[in-house]
C-alpha cells in the first residue's frame, strides 16, 4: 500500500473469498482442489483455509505457490539472486515474455534492490511483520537489470512444469490415511468399535 495505485484485500477478506470459491467448487463436486498462488504474502492465509476447509469438506485441499514448487529448477536461471522476489529478474523476464509492452525497461538497473536481511524475521526462526517500504523504497526487491524475455519463457516453463508434476503426482491427490487402528488401551478411535 505505500505505492501509488496499489489494491489490497485483508487477509481476513482474501481467506473468506478463498472459503466461498471452495466451498462452491465441493457444491458442484470437485472433490479435488488446488490453490495455486504467486504471491508471497498470501501464502500463509492461504495455507490457513486449506488446514480449515480440509476438516469441514469431503475434499482434497492443496495450496502451492510456483516459487517454491520449482525453486531448485528457477534458482540456476537467476544470474544476480538467489530466487523469485518482488519485481525482480525473474518476475521481470516472466513479464517481458508474457506482456513485454507493460515493461518499462529504459534502466532496469537503476530499480534493483537487495532485500533486506531478515526483512520478516526476528531472532534465528521467529516471523516479524514489516511493512514492504523497510526493505524497498520503490517496490523492487532483488536485481530486474538481467532480465530477458528468453529468461522469463524458461522461467515459466520450469514453473509449469513443476506445478504439473505436483498435479500428476498420485501422493498429491490421494486421500488421508487413518493409522490408528481400532483403538489403543482399550479406546475405541472409530464409531461402533
Amino acid at each position: 500500500m505505500p505505492y501509488g495505485g496499489t489494491l489490497t484485500l485483508s487477509h481476513e477478506t482474501f481467506r473468506r473469498l478463498l472459503r466461498d470459491l471452495i466451498a462452491s467448487l465441493t457444491r458442484h463436486g470437485f472433490r479435488h482442489v488446488l490453490i495455486s498462488n504467486s504471491h508471497g504474502s498470501n501464502i500463509i492465509a492461504i495455507q490457513q483455509v486449506a488446514d480449515e476447509l480440509a476438516g469441514e469438506l469431503d475434499a482434497i485441499i492443496v495450496a502451492t505457490t510456483y516459487v517454491a514448487e520449482a525453486a531448485e529448477a528457477i534458482g540456476p536461471l537467476l544470474e544476480d539472486q538467489p530466487g523469485i522476489q518482488h519485481a525482480c529478474e525473474g518476475e521481470t523476464a516472466m513479464m517481458m515474455a508474457c506482456e513485454p509492452e507493460l515493461v518499462d525497461g529504459s534502466d532496469l538497473a537503476a530499480l534493483g534492490t537487495e532485500r533486506g536481511a531478515g526483512f520478516l524475521k526476528a531472532g534465528n526462526a521467529s516471523y516479524r511483520w514489516r511493512p514492504f517500504a523497510h526493505m524497498t523504497g520503490n517496490g523492487v526487491s532483488g536485481y530486474p537489470a538481467k532480465a530477458t524475455a528468453e529468461k522469463g519463457e524458461k522461467i515459466l516453463e520450469v514453473a509449469s512444469d513443476a506445478i504439473a508434476a505436483l498435479i500428476t503426482d498420485p501422493e498429491t491427490l490421494a486421500p488421508a490415511r487413518d493409522l490408528r487402528g481400532e483403538g489403543t488401551q482399550g479406546v475405541p478411535f472409530r464409531p461402533g468399535s
